[in-house]
């Protein structure tokens, strides 16, 4: 890297004494302007060389390394948004169930089971309560949970205090 800022400074300064050198000799009028416009010419030239080699870095393995990285971050995203998503559908549904048991003056706690479905579904429920066993209870709950959250009647399980 020293070597080539180096070589770039070398040329800027060898440039710039050749073209004070012609400015300095050249005769006044339009060999003098031409030769102005040459030696501004030359060192643009000289100024962006370096540029011309950066199109030789080989950047096709940054390039990889980047694309691994954004696909493996959209996946670490999706696989959060599904565990948000279902933590979400088992809460909202949980409270769901909760709100009618106490319709039903029954407290209880709630387990949700989701399928694998996208978006997930609850398929089972087990509704532990804090009462003895009550056919009621459990007949009114079960309809409840087969006909508003699409739980089967035979996928719910009860226990009883």
């Amino acid at each position: 890297m020293l070597n080539i800022l180096s070589d770039y400074v070398r040329s800027m300064v060898v440039v710039s004494i050749i073209v004070s050198i012609a400015m300095t000799i050249a005769p006044k009028g339009a060999a003098r302007a031409v030769i102005g416009v040459v030696s501004g010419l030359v060192i643009i030239i000289v100024l962006l060389g370096p540029l011309a080699s950066l199109r030789k870095v080989d950047l096709s393995g940054f390039s990889l390394d980047l694309s691994e990285r954004i696909v493996s971050s959209d996946e670490n995203l999706l696989i959060e948004q599904d565990n948000l998503l279902k933590e979400l559908i088992v809460e909202k549904t949980s409270a769901y169930i909760l709100a009618k048991a106490q319709a039903l003056e029954v407290d209880c706690e709630v387990i949700i089971t989701l399928d694998d479905s996208s978006p997930p579904l609850p398929i089972a429920a087990v509704i532990k309560a804090n009462i003895q066993y009550d056919p009621v209870f459990q007949r009114e709950m079960s309809g409840f949970l087969a006909f508003d959250c699409g739980i089967p009647k035979e996928n719910v399980s009860f226990i009883w205090k």
